[in-house]
């Protein structure tokens, strides 16, 4: 086999002809053992570790779907708790890595590009995992293949703005409704902006101050990029002492967009001078969906 070979069959996933113990007492040993291996080589092993870590999750014990998943076949009561245990290992991190790998079983990559994917590294993977797909691939892996991180992480934000935008204004129309070309189409893949370097000196406790903010930034956002955890501090600051803000509708919504990404959350924002919603229309419909759902769901519907 040789060596593209061997780096492919790391997103060959699933059950293949090659698995044809899977499920079974010597294959889940063997995976066991290899996962606690790997976690020790994350940076050199990231997608062998998160082909794993999926396997665990969702191989049920002898591959047979009517029996419980592997890692409660050894003992533990959930995920999360043979992770920590087992593995030493974060259990946001090994969350993270599971949803990379579930995603790219969703994907029909040529061998080319999962092995360029590959290569990118785990930090610019988790970041595109978000955007990718079998159309936009081969435009995506070639701009994080020569930008950084943080550039490819601000790539990454704007393009989500930019699906948003686009999927906001498609709920305006009928669904058997023709859609202006603009909207017809895919969002534009952005090119990362250039950094600009600022240097700052601080006092010991005017530092402290500054990395305790930046700490908090960074648990809130889940992303390790200083650059990116600063704009949110500057961000909050200008929301909340600019008063001028509140008279422009493009800056509440570029303010709730980071609240939302900061915390993982959705947000619906109605302005009782107007007596509308001003954002979260996409959200607010898909609660009366789920509600409505329910409601049926109760009534035997």
């Amino acid at each position: 086999m040789n060596a593209s070979a061997s780096k492919l069959s790391v997103i060959q996933g699933g059950q293949s002809e090659a698995d044809s113990e899977w499920g079974s007492k010597k294959w889940a040993n063997s995976l066991r053992t290899r996962a606690k291996l790997t976690v020790k080589k994350l940076e050199a092993g990231y997608m062998d570790l998160a082909k794993m870590l999926y396997q665990i999750w969702d191989t049920p014990v002898d591959g047979d779907p009517k029996n419980k998943p592997l890692f409660k076949d050894w003992g533990f009561d959930t995920f999360g708790e043979y992770v920590e245990r087992e593995l030493g290992f974060g259990v946001r991190k090994a969350e993270r890595l599971k949803k990379i790998w579930a995603h790219l079983l969703e994907l029909d990559l040529s061998p080319e590009l999962e092995v360029r994917l590959i290569g990118l590294g785990w930090t610019k993977v988790r970041e595109l995992v978000h955007v990718l797909t079998d159309r936009n691939a081969e435009e995506w892996i070639s701009k994080a293949e020569h930008y950084t991180y943080e550039q490819i992480e601000d790539a990454v934000r704007k393009y989500g703005e930019e699906v948003d935008k686009i999927d906001e204004a498609r709920k305006q129309f009928a669904e058997d409704d023709e859609l202006p070309e603009e909207l017809a189409k895919d969002a534009a893949i952005p090119d990362p902006e250039d950094f600009f370097p600022e240097k700052f000196r601080f006092a010991k406790a005017q530092y402290d101050n500054v990395m305790l903010a930046l700490d908090k930034a960074k648990q809130l956002s889940h992303s390790q990029s200083k650059t990116h955890n600063f704009d949110l501090i500057c961000t909050d600051f200008l929301a909340s002492n600019d008063f001028l803000a509140a008279q422009d509708p493009d800056r509440i919504v570029m303010y709730l967009r980071k609240i939302e990404r900061a915390f993982g959350i959705k947000i619906i924002a109605f302005d009782n001078t107007v007596d509308e919603i001003i954002y979260g229309n996409r959200t607010f419909d898909t609660m009366a969906e789920k509600s409505l759902l329910a409601e049926k769901m109760s009534k035997g519907e």
